[in-house]
């Protein structure tokens, strides 16, 4: 079973599944003007990860979903401050609800800072291809 863990994925009992992935150029997620919400298709191969960005302010309610063929897609959602540490993967302050640890496929809540937040997309057993929405409020 692949679990999320800060800076990457774990596989269960073992060293880092992938200790080379990281977030260093993540894929800024836009809304169409007038829209409070997005829609990206992605992937993540097997012991990897996909990221996005987005930029949202305190207090405004944000919702994810991600859904997968398999039924193996999950994410993390960190808060503005994060950083990539090369070779290891992202860093940071996780969202409640979307930690390492909980193979999060849902998330809603009310958001606790300004500036940009960091989704990162893997899956918890071999590849997957997914499509992640992204709505704030």
């Amino acid at each position: 079973m692949l679990r999320f863990a800060v800076g990457a994925l774990l596989l269960l009992g073992s060293a880092p599944a992938f200790a080379q992935a990281g977030c260093g150029r993540p894929t800024p997620i836009q809304f169409a003007p007038g829209t409070n919400a997005a829609t990206v298709e992605g992937g993540a191969p097997r012991g990897e990860i996909s990221c996005y960005t987005l930029t949202a302010r305190a207090g405004q309610r944000m919702e994810v979903t991600i859904s997968s063929i398999e039924n193996n897609g999950v994410f993390q959602i960190y808060a503005p401050g994060w950083t990539d540490k090369p070779g290891e993967g992202p860093d940071g302050k996780p969202l409640p609800g979307v930690e390492p640890g909980t193979d999060a496929m849902r998330f809603a809540g009310v958001l606790p800072a300004n500036g940009r937040y960091l989704i990162v997309a893997g899956s918890i057993r071999g590849g997957t291809t997914f499509r992640l929405s992204v709505a704030i409020k």
